[in-house]
């Protein structure tokens, strides 16, 4: 087997991590490779696809799944809508303990965190404030049936 001498680059703690494990990287690579190129017919492809195929039919399929249960595409939507749902339970909170007051709704929303929370789904206060106080209207509608 004639060899050719070549340059990769790896990420320093891998090949550190690497180095605790394997004694011949070059070898490691090396099998790597055959076994990854080692396909020798149209069956043996036609095979792998069918493989994968059903690995992707399985992801696709639980994907599906945490969309049906509640999960978000994104970190960012995820993250908004949980910051939505607390709004609206202490929104709830506050309607029974101070009543309908928009001046004081106002005032709730403009404290630091509660700013940082809205700068987090990129609503203003006020904007955030109507929202909430709709919200609040149907839920009442919705829960006194």
């Amino acid at each position: 087997m004639e060899k050719i001498r070549t340059t990769i680059y790896i990420d320093k703690k891998l090949m550190e991590l690497a180095h605790t494990e394997i004694d011949n990287i070059s070898e490691l690579i090396t099998t790597l490779l055959e076994s990854y190129l080692s396909v020798n017919s149209t069956e043996c492809i036609e095979k792998e696809i069918t493989e994968h195929e059903k690995i992707i039919n399985t992801l696709k399929l639980r994907k599906n799944n945490m969309l049906k249960d509640g999960s978000y595409n994104d970190k960012k939507e995820g993250m908004a809508t949980e910051i939505n749902k607390e709004f609206q339970n202490l929104y709830i909170k506050r309607r029974e303990q101070i009543g309908n007051n928009e001046e004081l709704d106002l005032v709730w929303l403009m404290s630091p965190k509660n700013i940082q929370r809205c700068k987090l789904i990129n609503k203003p206060p006020l904007i955030l404030a109507r929202e909430l106080r709709d919200w609040y209207t149907n839920y009442l509608v919705t829960t006194q049936k």
